[in-house]
């Protein structure tokens, strides 16, 4: 609550915290209720001062994606978070795209990846989608993947989107 009504300097204290142990920030992101905070953390704090929690989080952040919880603290970072901050979740994924959609938790954070990044960082994350042997077969199946496959197409130039 403090969060959300109070001033986001008010909360500074808690960012300090998840940051006092090692471990404790990607712990709370993968926790039911502890995703929530560092969520609201990402969404209402300015971006200089929850800057170190981003840090840490990137660190384990392919993880986080593939997590009931953690996907939704990695979509938050995407959608909250710095034009370079949102560019090291690309190049993130980049690596791993083949395997990244596989999961529904996964899949998710790939679609709001390819919305959130910029125009070139998403056309790049997509390429590589479609260039990793069967990244996306099998995708239109479910909900999420729909919506991947569809973002894939959308986000590449026309005679990519054909190959």
């Amino acid at each position: 609550k403090l969060i959300d009504i109070g001033e986001p300097e008010e909360a500074r204290f808690i960012s300090e915290e998840l940051l006092a142990r090692p471990g404790l920030a990607s712990q709370a992101a993968r926790h039911r209720y502890g995703c929530r905070v560092v969520q609201h953390l990402l969404q209402r704090c300015p971006p200089g001062m929850v800057r170190e929690l981003i840090q840490v989080l990137l660190v384990d952040c392919l993880a986080l994606c593939c997590h009931p919880f953690g996907t939704y603290v990695v979509q938050h970072l995407l959608q909250h978070g710095t034009d370079g901050q949102r560019r090291s979740v690309g190049r993130t994924f980049e690596g791993h795209a083949a395997h990244l959609p596989r999961s529904r938790a996964g899949c998710s954070v790939f679609t709001v990846a390819l919305e959130r990044l910029a125009r070139e960082d998403a056309a790049r994350l997509a390429r590589a989608a479609i260039q990793q042997a069967d990244a996306l077969e099998g995708l239109p199946v479910s909900r999420q993947g729909s919506l991947a496959t569809l973002r894939v197409l959308r986000v590449l130039p026309g005679p990519e989107a054909g190959e």
